[in-house]
């Protein structure tokens, strides 16, 4: 998965400039955002926990 945002930055978009990916094998979401030639990890989040207002569910 880790490897995905390196690879394709530009995947899932969930809410503004924040995308987020799954990490595989784990019930975590990393959300990130993709500016130039950076990625940005914002959050590494638990996706059974209460959803984040500011990064989407």
């Amino acid at each position: 998965m880790l490897e995905d945002v390196a690879l394709l930055p530009s995947l899932q978009k969930r809410k503004g400039e924040y995308r987020h990916a799954l990490v595989e094998g784990f019930p975590y979401r990393v959300v990130y955002v993709w500016h130039d030639e950076a990625v940005v990890i914002y959050q590494v989040r638990h996706t059974s926990r209460k959803p984040s207002r500011r990064f989407g569910p």
